[in-house]
């Protein structure tokens, strides 16, 4: 379940912000405290399709 915080925290601010980046550094550094494997790989991938969702459904605002 641990796994699952960061992914949501780092996918909620790409979706949020616009940032994909931002959102992973934010989940790496604050939310998980150490970069792991299952974390790192889910956390990334958690990033990149709320920012594909996020594009789609708004579009590419700045």
């Amino acid at each position: 379940m641990w796994v699952f915080m960061p992914a949501g925290g780092a996918a909620g601010m790409a979706a949020a912000f616009n940032t994909p980046l931002a959102g992973l550094v934010f989940a790496i550094e604050v939310l998980s405290h150490s970069v792991r494997s299952p974390t790192g790989a889910m956390t990334l991938t958690a990033v990149v399709i709320g920012g594909v969702v996020s594009t789609a459904l708004v579009g590419n605002y700045v």
